[in-house]
């Protein structure tokens, strides 16, 4: 093998490991978001619909009462969840291209 081949499978593979790192790291961020959505709506279902509150939006807090916030906060955990989904396939379809491409290329990891 040629050293330019070397260096261009090595950034390929880079590549495909940065890409998957970066999915991962969206993966975990918005699994936090997901639970953090949870335990307000949680929280707000036993409290009393005209109560108010705050939602912070775009780095302003905005007042509301919680009857107009839930359905809100709905939208956004629906949302949120099914953009997990979506990552989450996303990152199976790359790991399982990646590893075909390791197979293609005869690429074997030697650890230290």
């Amino acid at each position: 093998m040629s050293q330019q081949y070397t260096e261009v499978l090595q950034v390929k593979y880079n590549q495909y490991q940065s890409t998957i790192n970066e999915i991962n790291a969206k993966i975990t961020q918005l699994k936090t978001d997901e639970e953090e959505h949870k335990i307000v709506l949680e929280t707000l279902n036993k409290t009393p619909n005209e109560r108010k509150c705050f939602r912070m939006v775009g780095g302003a807090l905005i007042e509301k009462n919680v009857g107009e916030t839930i359905p809100v906060l709905d939208v956004k955990l629906s949302n949120i969840t099914k953009t997990v989904q979506s990552l989450t396939q996303e990152l199976k379809k790359v790991i399982e291209e990646f590893e075909n491409w390791k197979k293609e290329k005869h690429i074997k990891i030697i650890k230290q």
